[in-house]
């Protein structure tokens, strides 16, 4: 209990500082503002060393960002070199015990894989019940419509369409006194 308990406060943490442009690539500014590390300087960082050049992109990604500019990823490989390579002491200093220990983590969550399996079939289970209860929602409320329609057809006496006209061009008076 007391292990699952730390394993979903690791899982926490890291989502909380790492979000993915596709399945492959992380965005380096999201990590850069949860630890007060200067984003400007890490994007250079990445132009001056090869490996971290080769393993990163720029994506565009609205939901994270709120705008449509292209920001930098990395891929696995190469986070695990930037985290690495990045010295504690540029972080904010009230969070840079938090990012030695996220260092540390880093390997556990990328090597293993288990954790980011994990993040991504929650993500898939969520995103997956959201759809089922829109489905659900959208079945109800269509069972209404026909419950409704099937009443004033069949109670009424008149089509809908007929009953929808009469409605739009008489008053309330005429359509009492009509029946």
């Amino acid at each position: 209990m007391l292990k699952s308990m730390k394993k979903e406060g690791e899982i926490a943490f890291y989502t909380s500082a790492v979000k993915f442009a596709d399945e492959d690539h992380i965005f380096v500014k999201p990590v850069c503002e949860y630890f007060g590390i200067k984003y400007k300087h890490q994007a250079t960082k990445f132009s001056e060393d090869l490996i971290l050049k080769r393993e990163s992109r720029k994506f565009s990604h609205v939901p994270t960002f709120g705008d449509h500019q292209r920001h930098l990823a990395v891929t696995k490989r190469g986070f695990i070199r930037w985290v690495q390579l990045t010295n504690s002491s540029i972080c904010h200093p009230s969070v840079a015990e938090k990012f030695e220990q996220f260092q540390l983590l880093i390997f556990d969550i990328l090597y293993s894989g288990s954790i980011i399996k994990d993040q991504y079939i929650q993500y898939v289970k969520k995103e997956m019940k959201e759809l089922d209860e829109l489905r659900k929602e959208y079945g109800r409320q269509g069972n209404e419509i026909k419950k409704k329609k099937y009443h004033i057809e069949k109670v009424m006496g008149m089509e809908f369409g007929e009953w929808k006209e009469m409605v739009e061009i008489a008053e309330p008076a005429q359509i009492e006194g009509g029946m």
